[in-house]
């Protein structure tokens, strides 16, 4: 029987469990809370692993987020809070709750001759390991914030969307939010009720959908100027707070030189497909590691795909083709990107998630139907 282990008990992680266990797999998730969930799971601590805040709901609507075998219930709003993900992911890992190891941090993972790997971690202090044939990295990439390097210096108080709980400490404040995706648009909608002027900084472009009276949408910072920010259209405002909600960074601290973080943290190498490690095409996985997506339906099929490698589906792929994969996808996407090209899935991706904002601030997306492809 092959064994399985799963760094991490989120969504990623519970539904790479799921997949194996019907395949008669032997499987251990390693978790290092003491709770399922991954970055659904709230905490009001701050500099933790999840980056989950109180107000949160989804920004993309249920009715394309559940996995094929199980639809959040009927009762539930489009836009639900991250207690009703929890909730569902419980629901939906209810019956093998057992091989899950919680309060164990991973600390190595190494190639090994029996049976394949050993995956080191740590667990009340002590020191233990676990041998197995397959091994699924699924621990998220929402726990490294991203802030970029901005010249000048600024007298408040800066910070992070990681850290973000709720609005209560920028009542009557004059906030920058510096960012607009889904994150910063929905943290600016929050601090709008208690604040007293939302400056929502881009960098592309304005969010159309209508906005309330104290949320101001400017373009983002040049330089820090005391307690001034100069914009890139020479314009200045006054803040007591700068929150970046500037996405994330990579992070795998155990996996020991099995891979490089390249372009600045942003991309993990090799792979082949974003899944498959070049080297490791049948037995070491990554799941989750794209940024623009929508997320529990692509998990699926990373892992359906890394069990179909499992079972030989590569066999007929030369290492050659797997090990250029990843030069011939940058080659190709940095040429589209010169050339002001769209890559045709990321534009449909991008135009759900535009759209689901637009629901999200205006109202349900209920009584409405788009075809995207």
């Amino acid at each position: 029987m092959k064994k399985v282990g799963i760094i991490g008990g989120g969504a990623a992680g519970i539904c790479a469990a799921k997949k194996c266990l019907n395949k008669g797999y032997e499987v251990a998730i390693f978790e290092q809370t003491n709770n399922i969930g991954g970055t659904w799971f709230y905490t009001p601590e701050v500099n933790v692993h999840s980056s989950m805040y109180e107000g949160l709901r989804t920004n993309l609507p249920k009715e394309i987020m559940a996995f094929s075998d199980l639809p959040f219930p009927d009762h539930l709003p489009s836009f639900i809070s991250h207690k009703d993900v929890l909730n569902y992911l419980a629901v939906y890992s209810k019956d093998f709750l057992h091989i899950f190891k919680f309060g164990c941090r991973v600390t190595k993972i190494e190639y090994y001759d029996g049976p394949t790997w050993r995956i080191h971690f740590s667990s009340n202090g002590h020191v233990e390991y676990y041998d197995c044939h397959i091994v699924f990295v699924c621990n998220g990439h929402y726990s490294l914030p991203y802030i970029p390097d901005i010249p000048g210096h600024f007298n408040g108080i800066i910070s992070h969307s990681h850290n973000y709980r709720n609005p209560n400490v920028y009542a009557n404040c004059n906030v920058a939010v510096v960012g607009n995706g889904a994150s910063g648009t929905d943290i600016a909608l929050e601090l709008s009720r208690v604040a007293k002027k939302v400056y929502l900084l881009y960098s592309e472009e304005k969010i159309s959908a209508g906005l309330p009276s104290n949320i101001v949408q400017l373009p983002k910072i040049k330089e820090f100027q005391g307690n001034k920010l100069l914009l890139i259209d020479s314009s200045l405002i006054e803040v007591n707070i700068v929150l970046f909600c500037t996405g994330y960074l990579y992070n795998f601290p155990f996996l020991n030189g099995l891979i490089q973080l390249k372009n600045d943290y942003t991309m993990v190498s090799p792979t082949f497909l974003h899944v498959a490690h070049v080297n490791f095409p049948d037995s070491f996985f990554f799941i989750g590691l794209n940024f623009v997506v929508i997320p529990f339906i692509l998990f699926e099929k990373q892992v359906d795909f890394a069990l179909a490698s499992i079972e030989g589906a590569l066999s007929e792929t030369s290492f050659d083709e797997i090990k250029n994969w990843e030069e011939n996808y940058l080659r190709f996407f940095f040429k589209l990107l010169n050339l002001k090209f769209e890559i045709y899935s990321f534009k449909i991706i991008y135009k759900i998630q535009f759209d689901s904002t637009f629901f999200f601030i205006n109202g349900s997306i209920r009584n409405n139907e788009k075809i995207y492809v």
